[in-house]
């Protein structure tokens, strides 16, 4: 029988005189022991790695379980770009876990170069620069934007990149320059609309200037 893990190992303790069962109690904490507080026998060894596992799991609400990874570096490009579920990109760059999403971008993109698309190449790059300006790290989100740009994207891309870069750049004439272009090539388009909204807000935050009203 596996032996189970003592507090010392774990650096837990459990307090087993609180209403309602057990509950972890960290051991930095405690300053001397107390009547009711003390190690689970052997017989609690399943509650005791349950509720451990719980507790390193709150801890971590960002963290990528390797397995998922690994899945996720072995999927065709559309797939991982639309996965859904708590592990995909965007889910949890809309949750507040930007680094792990920009991790699994990257990640993918470097395992897959080689049979990646010139174009879903510069989408990863738009997108680990995006998720950095949505989170208000708009300096960071130059470098992989820049990335999104090159000789063979087409020019409606080209332009579109160099809005939100001139944007991030918090340069003036090069947004305006830009939206004039985009509205010749795109008019009417979403993307055109966003354009607009950093044109029109020019001073606030990337996530908040792309949903500005004109």
């Amino acid at each position: 029988m596996r032996r189970c893990p003592t507090p010392h190992e774990t650096g837990w303790y459990f307090d087993t005189e609180r209403r309602g069962g057990v509950h972890p109690v960290n051991r930095a904490d405690l300053k001397t022991p107390s009547v009711g507080r003390g190690f689970l026998d052997t017989r609690d060894c399943q509650v005791m790695s349950l509720i451990f596992a719980l507790v390193v799991a709150a801890a971590s609400p960002c963290e990528v379980p390797s397995s998922e990874e690994a899945a996720q570096r072995s999927l065709p490009y559309a797939a991982f770009d639309g996965r859904n579920g708590p592990f995909g990109w965007r889910t949890l760059a809309a949750g507040g876990c930007t680094d792990s999403a920009v991790s699994l971008l990257a990640r993918y993109s470097e395992t897959n170069r080689s049979r990646l698309a010139p174009a879903q190449r510069r989408e990863i790059a738009f997108h680990i620069g995006q998720a950095l300006a949505m989170a208000g790290r708009e300096q960071e989100a130059i470098a992989p934007l820049e990335q999104a740009l090159d000789t063979e994207a087409p020019e409606e891309w080209s332009t579109y990149v160099r809005a939100t870069l001139a944007f991030l750049r918090r340069d003036g004439p090069a947004l305006q320059a830009a939206r004039a272009s985009y509205a010749a090539l795109a008019p009417g388009s979403v993307r055109l609309r966003i354009i607009d909204g950093l044109v029109a807000c020019p001073a606030e935050p990337y996530m908040k200037a792309a949903h500005c009203k004109t």
